[in-house]
């Protein structure tokens, strides 16, 4: 997203030498400070800054600051070891509140006096008694991250009631999510004389200034531990000005803000520098003890502005080693790796505290503008990442997640797909491991680096995520909505519980996945399911219903059509089939899809005139087996993976679709065959059957071979009748894909939760 002109930034620095302005860093903190009401204060217990006065100085001035000044948190004691400095004034940050209902704000308060300080704390308690003091006094003020309460409870109202009292904002802060930055640019854009008398007429408050429309801004870094002091700054035309005549100038709007707020990475520094020492000590050395070795050291924290934190990667390397002792029943690397992965926290443990602040501060803006009625507001960007575990495989999930993406940018929307894959891309995560399933080595999953997915989350901007799949990816994806405090859905496409069988049947194995599925899905703010089957499933599971919502997934009509109709397509693929009916089956090649069944169904119609032959289109772990079970099957053929017009075209050539899956929540399958204009046979109790009438728009038989060669023979025996079901069942479709508009689907995934 592109920073607003508004708040356009400067980020090139010049030598004090060469300078032809003014500078100053208007929000910088000391040890002095007092914390208050700052979250990091209150989360560790201790002082907001452990940075020493002088050395905040010397900072500022060798990063080009032409003037100093201190705002510590409702003292000025560390100010005060500096006054005698020519270039340095005397400021301080004041805690104050509204007192109709307790909102705590900052207020900045420059070139101050010690006599004007205990004025200032002596009114602080009610913020209209400090604007009226400052104003009175004629004291430089500005309020400090206008968007953001300490005590999170700003709202739209007292917001609106914050434009009246200040003429001066603060534009930029160094400890403020940029992903915000446009909030406050799009509010102060529409501000208009007439906006600002109607606010002043509702409270009941006279708006300060001639112009008071327009706002003064300026920066600051708000540094707490010499990082980044003096690179965030307020910069003005003319050198060597005095303070005074500097804040003037900042008070008339005639400044600029330089630097950038916030990066994800600066925030985790800031939280490892104001961990106090004997907070870091003891956590260090349970970590060191957990992880059984040498106790920990602080020192081993290594943060840095980006993504390059090489720490970071020891949680990955341990997550590694601990999934491939699981998967290799290695108790004793188990136990390692469990060992590592508890050392590996301590570089990750800033790094996800920040996150979850930013979180915080995004979701309170987000709310502020939900909550604005003073005039209309552009409706943000909604950014959707969609994460999924079935990208790598061939199936129905990752058909609907590549249509869904399609769908969605061709209406003009921002889907990021994030994946593992040695492949560069904005929508590239790095693997920590990847490992195939015991009993099951076809389906392999991809384990993200969860710190860096993290991070790529907070960098493309996400608003909203949704959960493909429960897999590593998905719970990856949760676990990062919950800590940027992100609106999260989720989708239920495959029933992950009728996979058991698969997997070895074990009792144990049911019980656990069963209790993570419920604990997975109860997480997320809305899961859609395809069927009221599927929405049985997940409520027998402990979902609360008023979560799940029924969706049509549909399939566009255009795409699949009795006009792809072309028998010469199995010459194409050196089939001869002549006049024998073509008995069509498409999906992944695997247990779970039942496909002994259609073949012996198929095989039970061979003594018919002309017998049928079956066509299995697809790849998956149980193709050899079945090529070796059907090597003396000459009716049955496998085609391999198909896509395109060669698939819909054998769609629209086959006599009847057969299909035998009941772990399946749809079967998009099954929705292509019946728009191409093709009889289909489903089971009875697979979902998919509550969206077909029997004998009308669709075969529905009891699961096994007699009863699907049975409904086969009565498609093949009744000409007229198949006739029928495939009309029939291409307008069942089509219907289904009217009503399930992608506009509507797309509201549904990113409507505010």
């Amino acid at each position: 997203m592109d920073t607003p002109p508004f708040l356009c930034r400067v980020t090139t620095f010049l030598a004090p030498g060469k300078m032809r302005s003014t500078r100053c860093d208007l929000h910088i903190h000391s040890a002095a400070s007092l914390g208050n009401h700052e979250w990091y204060t209150r989360l560790f217990g201790c002082p907001e800054s452990y940075a020493e006065p002088l050395r905040q100085y010397e900072l500022c001035k060798a990063r080009g600051m032409s003037l100093v000044t201190l705002t510590d948190h409702d003292t000025i004691d560390g100010g005060l070891t500096l006054i005698d400095r020519p270039d340095f004034f005397l400021s301080e940050e004041v805690t104050t509140a509204f007192p109709e209902n307790g909102c705590v704000m900052h207020v900045l308060a420059w070139n101050i006096t010690r006599d004007q300080h205990d004025e200032i704390q002596a009114c602080r308690n009610d913020i209209y008694r400090l604007c009226e003091y400052l104003n009175r006094a004629g004291i430089a003020h500005g309020l400090a991250h206008p968007l953001l309460s300490p005590s999170w409870s700003l709202d739209a109202a007292t917001l609106e009631k914050v434009l009246l009292l200040f003429g001066t904002l603060e534009g930029t802060n160094g400890l403020t999510d940029r992903r915000i930055e446009p909030d406050l640019a799009t509010i102060l854009d529409r501000l208009t004389p007439e906006v600002i008398a109607a606010l002043a007429r509702k409270h009941g408050i006279a708006a300060r200034g001639d112009t008071p429309h327009r706002k003064a801004l300026t920066a600051g870094s708000d540094d707490h531990g010499h990082r980044r002091s003096g690179t965030i700054y307020t910069e003005l035309d003319g050198e060597h000005q005095d303070a005074a005549a500097f804040l003037d100038g900042c008070m008339a709007g005639r400044a600029r803000t330089v630097g950038q707020q916030a990066h994800l990475a600066t925030m985790a520094t800031c939280v490892n520098q104001t961990m106090p020492h004997g907070i870091k000590e003891r956590f260090f050395d349970l970590v060191g003890r957990l992880a059984g070795g040498a106790r920990a050291h602080e020192d081993d924290v290594h943060i840095v502005d980006g993504t390059d934190d090489h720490g970071i990667d020891d949680i990955d390397r341990a997550l590694a080693q601990l999934l491939a002792a699981a998967h290799a029943f290695d108790v004793r690397g188990v136990m390692a790796g469990v060992r590592n992965l508890f050392g590996g926290l301590k570089t990750a443990i800033p790094v996800l505290i920040a996150a979850g602040q930013f979180g915080k501060q995004a979701l309170h803006a987000r709310k502020l503008r939900e909550q604005w009625t003073a005039f209309p507001l552009p409706a943000p960007e909604r950014r959707l990442a969609l994460f999924s575990d079935s990208l790598d495989q061939v199936d129905g999930v990752s058909t609907w997640c590549k249509r869904f993406v399609a769908r969605a940018r061709a209406a003009g929307h921002t889907v990021l797909l994030p994946h593992c894959c040695a492949e560069a891309g904005d929508d590239q995560v790095p693997a920590a491991t990847s490992f195939a399933v015991p009993l099951y080595p076809c389906m392999r999953f991809h384990v993200p680096s969860l710190t860096r997915t993290l991070e790529w989350a907070w960098r493309q901007r996400v608003t909203h995520i949704e959960l493909a799949t429960p897999g590593p990816m998905g719970l990856a994806g949760l676990w990062i909505a919950k800590l940027l405090k992100l609106p999260v859905t989720a989708s239920y496409h495959v029933e992950v519980l009728g996979l058991v069988p698969t997997l070895g049947g074990n009792p144990l194995l049911a019980r656990g996945l069963r209790r993570y599925l419920a604990w997975f899905y109860a997480q997320v703010d809305r899961v859609f399911v395809m069927s009221s089957r599927s929405r049985d499933m997940l409520i027998q599971l402990g979902i609360q219903p008023d979560k799940l919502l029924v969706t049509p997934m549909a399939v566009d009509p255009d795409d699949f059509s009795p006009a792809h109709r072309s028998p010469q397509v199995f010459d194409v693929l050196n089939l001869r089939v002549g006049d024998r009916p073509v008995v069509l089956s498409v999906g992944r090649l695997s247990k779970e899809k039942n496909l002994p069944i259609v073949v012996e169904a198929v095989e039970r119609l061979q003594s018919r005139d002309p017998a049928p032959v079956l066509l299995l289109v697809g790849d998956g772990p149980e193709r050899k087996r079945l090529e070796h079970r059907c090597q003396d099957k000459p009716f049955v053929s496998f085609l391999g993976l198909q896509c395109g017009d060669t698939l819909k075209r054998l769609y629209a050539s086959a006599g009847v679709f057969v299909f035998a899956s009941r772990v399946d929540t749809l079967g998009l399958v099954n929705v292509e065959a019946m728009l191409s204009g093709v009889p289909v046979a489903v089971p009875t109790d697979a979902s998919i059957a509550e969206f077909v009438t029997h004998g009308v728009s669709a075969e529905c038989y009891e699961l096994g071979a007699a009863g699907l060669a049975a409904a086969i023979g009565r498609v093949l025996d009744d000409p007229l009748r198949a006739q029928r079901m495939a009309a029939e069942g291409r307008k069942a479709m089509i219907d289904r894909w009217e009503g399930a508009t992608f506009s509507r689907i797309w509201q549904s995934m990113t409507q505010p939760q």
